[in-house]
């Protein structure tokens, strides 16, 4: 692909994928600008050991809500640090208390969109700032036709 040979579409293909990643992080992750302690209502798994799953009680303002973590692999490994009747943090978001995760969003999604627009944005800069490197043909010698009376 010719496109690909140039260094300007490289990077600046490269910086709009580590936009995208920014962004595909926001969406995924819900805010988390409040935080209470839950208490662990149970871990669950499938027989086979290849997904397990965390359930958790919180109250926000008086009212129940439970969570779920996504089931999977990754959390049969969590088993001995999530007891029955354990406390553990929930992080969830003021203006939907029913939305909730174990872990904070952070700012590494905000810093990944930033970081890529910005360098795409250098990107353009640069290319439209640089003169176009043209090609100079050799001067063809001119012949000058003369007519004899």
């Amino acid at each position: 692909m010719r496109i690909l040979r140039s260094e300007f579409f490289r990077w600046l293909l490269l910086s709009l994928a580590v936009a995208a990643f920014g962004v595909v992080g926001i969406l995924r992750v819900p805010s988390t600008d409040a935080s209470t302690v839950g208490d662990v209502a149970g871990f669950g798994f499938r027989l086979d050991g290849q997904q397990c799953y965390l359930t958790v009680t919180y109250k926000v303002r008086g009212t129940s809500y439970r969570f779920q973590s996504p089931r999977g692999q990754e959390w049969c490994g969590y088993e001995p640090l999530y007891r029955r009747d354990g406390s553990v943090v929930v992080y969830y978001d003021s203006s939907d208390p029913g939305t909730a995760t174990l872990t904070p969003r952070g700012a590494t999604p905000m810093v990944a969109v930033v970081l890529g627009l910005v360098t795409a944005a250098a990107c353009c800069v640069l290319r439209l700032g640089r003169p176009r490197r043209r090609t100079v043909l050799p001067h063809a010698t001119t012949v000058t036709a003369t007519t004899t009376r």
